[in-house]
């Protein structure tokens, strides 16, 4: 599920597992927003392997094995 705006009562007839779901992917963002704009690297992810991301919009993969 994508992250959108929703009202209270929306998110709280949501499933535990769905609210639990939301509330990780939205702690995840902030983090991710709060050490960029803090000048720190932040990590990102996929099959391919991690990317560390730069605040000056460099990116650098590291290939899993």
């Amino acid at each position: 599920m994508s992250l959108r705006k929703m009202t209270i009562a929306e998110f709280e007839a949501l499933p535990k597992e769905e609210r639990e779901k939301i509330l990780g992917e939205s702690t995840r963002a902030a983090i991710k927003r709060l050490r960029h704009d803090g000048g720190l690297l932040s990590v990102d992810g996929d099959d391919e392997g991690a990317c560390y991301l730069c605040t000056q919009g460099d990116s650098f993969l590291i290939k899993s094995s």
